[in-house]
């Protein structure tokens, strides 16, 4: 099999890291009892042919992009692998994702520059400061965007460079989801 792009990990484990704050297992384990990495399991379902069709449907062709940058095919990877619903928003703001995280949600939301994805997990009610997690613990020091790691605090250049789009996670069992 021959990949057509390399596909980063940053969307992957963002969302896993996301449906996992709202209470889900996402554990798939082998025959052999190996344990298989949920973003591992969302970046095969990102590179197999046999879901291109499904992909395509949703508008994103992936043949000529690398499919697992677009926002708006995560909540159709994570239904097809776990039965999670999920939505995609666009219009996102960081007071949309302090509302959702109010009500015990999660955010799948990306800074731009450099165009990579984090988890929003909780916001300090008092401060309103947004709390996320990023798999990314290497990334080049900015001074706008320097490497975080899991449970920090957005800086206001990061709250400000939150794309607008995201995706929502639910509650385990507010939608009726499998678990």
């Amino acid at each position: 099999l021959a990949y057509v792009h390399p596909l980063q990990s940053c969307g992957p484990n963002a969302a896993g890291s996301a449906m996992e704050a709202c209470g889900y297992d996402l554990t798939t384990t082998t025959r052999a009892g190996y344990r298989v990495p949920a973003d591992d399991l969302m970046t095969e379902w990102f590179n197999n042919p046999r879901n291109y069709p499904l992909m395509r449907a949703a508008g994103i062709d992936p043949e000529r992009e690398p499919n697992n940058r677009h926002a708006r095919l995560y909540p159709l990877c994570v239904r097809e692998l776990w039965g999670i619903r999920a939505t995609w928003l666009t219009g996102f703001s960081a007071v949309m994702a302090i509302r959702h995280l109010r009500r015990s949600g999660t955010v799948q939301a990306c800074l731009s520059p450099p165009g990579h994805y984090i988890a929003l997990v909780g916001y300090d009610e008092a401060t309103w400061e947004l709390i996320g997690n990023d798999s990314w613990t290497t990334r080049p020091r900015t001074p706008a965007l320097p490497p975080r790691g899991f449970n920090f605090r957005l800086t206001e250049a990061e709250r400000n460079s939150l794309v607008a789009e995201a995706v929502f996670y639910y509650p385990l069992g507010e939608l009726g989801d499998a678990g």
